[in-house]
């Protein structure tokens, strides 16, 4: 083998060793990309809780229809409280006052315009 021939050898051999070493690094670059993509660029999902407040009333005071009712409510986080009154087809007005939170549930008074208690109800 004359000189030419060993050059041409090394110049292939070292090609050869080239190329797989650039695909092993290009290979590993790949990895390490999806490796960080799968701990560093993954989205954190964050609740975002904002602290419920509001208050509203309305009353419809109707002389052609006869419907007359309120309601007013106001919340403050978890806590709520209300009333609402109509008159019913009798005459006497129901009145319901009503209130909720976490600790005791839901409760609601309900009466008439007599004063008669007609009810109290609960749900825990």
């Amino acid at each position: 083998m004359d000189s030419n021939e060993h050059r041409w050898v090394f110049v292939k051999r070292f090609w050869y060793t080239a190329t797989a070493s650039a695909m092993v690094l290009a290979l590993l670059a790949c990895l390490a990309i999806v490796a960080s993509a799968q701990y560093h660029g993954q989205y954190e999902h964050k609740e975002h809780y904002a602290h419920p407040k509001y208050k509203f009333e309305y009353g419809v005071k109707d002389p052609h229809t006869g419907d007359h009712k309120t309601q007013w409510e106001i919340r403050d986080g978890d806590v709520v409280k209300g009333a609402y009154t109509l008159h019913e087809a009798d005459g006497t007005e129901r009145v319901v006052e009503y209130k909720s939170d976490g600790h005791n549930g839901f409760e609601a008074n309900v009466k008439n315009s007599l004063g008669i208690l007609n009810g109290v109800i609960n749900f825990k």
